[in-house]
């Protein structure tokens, strides 16, 4: 990406050259950026920056706007370009120096056309334009004027943008560059887990650990951003030892609130219906199927693939491939979906999980064994007690034949800890005696004689035979 950037950069010294470089938020768009017009400077270029933002989008020329405002306050006392067409752009394009009548904008774009190619002397200009998929039609119009009209002027126009977020203008103005072959562009992508690890390395100067390496790359999605934050945080919390590489055991890794504000920034640029269905997709889990999803949301398939798609577009989910069995969607980051739970009061996340739940019994069936688990955990997040119940004992006594004793421990506990007396004495008493068979086989003599002790009292309230049992 550097070379091909410092190439660019000696292509734009003597001709036009537009490059643009996408990806999501926290990728090193901005870092990019920043260092080409560090080493543009350092060729003599004259380099003007300017970016797009939510407050200023629906003013015209607005990413123009901020460029040429900075230019005038980082070049003050700057002779007025001699062309008077030239100088009369940044009268048109800023209210502050006294604003002209009003004038078609064809003339506006020739008058940008003559600015800009009086500023690239004979070392040429580097202009910079930020996050344009926030940027107005005007500003993507005047970009793809410049490209078209000025090719041996020694001006290089970088361009950045979330590719999921552009409107159809914004995609409008790339498409057209790209097929004219007047553009090139770069996606950046997230970071794979060994060069996560590289770049934990350089932040904490040691070699982290595999357990700290693929707890960062997992929570972080391999965002560079996400991976500095978490550091960061975890190394204030004292959960992340900086001289061990190490993260505690026993800690547990909260999102930065610099990363939460980033995705919640993006979350609530998001239609309402999709919003609405990131959240269904949120309690279902980091994988979800999308047809129990779209059951629970009221959906038809067709109305949430389409949702799922331009969640997709956005880089907030994907396809989670599968040998077999139903297609899947999974969130592309981890944090995306914490933080679109922390969002949700607890009454909210109650309601989903029970909309879930039903869901699966509808689809599955209560006596489905595959979805077992998950019904359980619906059951249990949506205070369901008779479910939760039902379900905790089913799975007891599953894992109890497959010989998983830990688990089959666990799950006797939270049946007998969830029983109510509507559920029987025989419910009970098939429990407790579970429970005896699974402490006896971890060698917990005394836990098992009290849970047989306890079955049989169960089994004499029911009016069964204790021998015939």
């Amino acid at each position: 990406m550097l070379g091909w950037i410092d190439e660019a950069l000696e292509v734009g010294a003597h001709e036009r050259t537009v490059l643009c470089i996408s990806g999501d938020a926290g990728l090193g768009k901005t870092r990019l950026a920043r260092a080409t017009a560090h080493w543009a400077r350092e060729r003599g270029r004259v380099v003007l920056e300017g970016r797009a933002t939510p407050v200023n989008s629906a003013l015209p020329l607005e990413a123009f706007r901020s460029a040429v405002r900075a230019s005038r306050r980082n070049m003050a006392g700057r002779e007025p370009p001699p062309d008077g067409l030239a100088a009369s752009f940044e009268r048109w394009l800023l209210p502050e120096l006294g604003q002209a009548a009003d004038v078609d904008l064809d003339i506006v774009f020739e008058a940008a056309c003559r600015y800009f190619s009086g500023l690239a002397d004979e070392k040429g200009l580097l202009l910079v334009l930020e996050d344009l998929h926030l940027a107005s039609p005007s500003s993507c119009e005047l970009v793809r004027h410049l490209a078209e009209s000025l090719p041996e002027t020694p001006i290089t126009l970088l361009l950045t943008f979330r590719e999921g977020e552009a409107g159809p203008h914004v995609n409008s103005m790339r498409h057209a560059l790209l097929r004219e072959r007047i553009a090139q562009e770069q996606r950046l992508e997230p970071l794979q887990e060994g060069a996560v690890g590289a770049m934990l390395e350089d932040i904490l100067g040691v070699q982290p650990d595999k357990r700290t390496r693929e707890t960062i790359a997992t929570m972080s999605g391999g965002n560079p951003f996400v991976v500095e934050e978490l550091v960061r945080s975890a190394a204030e919390e004292g959960l992340l030892g900086e001289e061990s590489g190490r993260l505690d055991p026993d800690g547990e890794l909260s999102i930065p609130w610099t990363v939460r504000e980033m995705l919640l920034s993006r979350l609530h640029r998001l239609p309402d219906a999709d919003r609405d269905l990131l959240s269904w997709a949120a309690i279902a889990g980091d994988t979800f199927d999308v047809s129990i999803v779209a059951h629970a949301a009221n959906l038809t398939s067709e109305e949430c693939a389409s949702a799922v798609g331009r969640l997709s577009d956005a880089g907030l989910l994907r396809d989670d491939e599968q040998e077999s069995g139903p297609p899947l969607v999974a969130f592309r980051h981890a944090l995306t979906r914490d933080a679109v739970l922390e969002e949700m009061v607890g009454a909210e996340q109650v309601h989903r999980h029970r909309g879930l739940l039903l869901a699966l019994e509808d689809r599955f069936g209560q006596e489905d064994e595959e979805h077992l688990e998950e019904m359980l955990g619906h059951a249990l997040a949506s205070d369901d007690r008779p479910r939760a119940f039902s379900y905790s004992a089913r799975e007891a006594r599953r894992t109890l034949r497959l010989g998983a004793l830990l688990e089959s421990e666990a799950h006797h506990e939270r049946a007998l800890e969830l029983f109510d007396a509507d559920d029987g004495h025989e419910a009970r008493a098939e429990l407790l005696m579970g429970h005896g068979w699974v402490t006896d086989a971890a060698g917990n003599r005394e836990a098992a004689a009290q849970s047989f002790l306890a079955a049989r009292e169960e089994f004499l309230a029911a009016g069964n035979d204790v021998r015939a049992a």
